[in-house]
């Protein structure tokens, strides 16, 4: 895992403690409404609880159990945590990707699984080079235009 998605999962853990913080006060209300019944407040509160709860415990287990990644600074070849700029070589677009961790995976944003396709087929490429990625809905060539380190990682 990089640094900046160890850093990312450890502030949703503390926004997490802060909803569960609020999701006890709301159990300790309904506890005093003694209204037990299913769809009471008391009841909703504390499925809402236990839903912060294994959350928090899910992204725990994550950070207790991940190696952050120390990120080699050259710019040689793209490499775990380094960004690369790839130019769709049958359409010509653009696109800049990041390789991460699954866990920090957010395609939308440009950060991709060392696992995925992509991520795959572009980790030791270097500028100039080409790569051909296979999916089940098609195949695309990409060539690495540059790579970067854009952010500490």
């Amino acid at each position: 895992m990089t640094k900046t998605g160890y850093d990312d999962i450890m502030t949703k853990i503390d926004a997490l403690n802060q909803d569960l913080k609020i999701a006890n006060q709301s159990v300790a209300e309904g506890i005093e409404s003694r209204d037990f019944r299913e769809d009471s407040t008391f009841s909703v509160a504390v499925e809402e609880r236990t839903k912060i709860q294994n959350k928090i415990r899910e992204m725990e287990d994550i950070v207790n159990n991940c190696t952050i990644a120390q990120i080699d600074s050259s710019i040689d070849f793209i490499d775990f945590g380094k960004s690369a700029e790839l130019l769709n070589v049958d359409t010509g677009d653009v696109r800049a990707f990041t390789i991460v961790g699954a866990y920090e995976s957010d395609p939308k944003n440009g950060k991709i699984s060392y696992l995925s396709p992509v991520g795959m087929s572009m980790m030791g490429s270097k500028v100039g080079d080409e790569f051909e990625v296979i999916t089940p809905a098609k195949e695309i060539c990409w060539e690495v235009l540059k790579i970067f380190i854009d952010r500490p990682l």
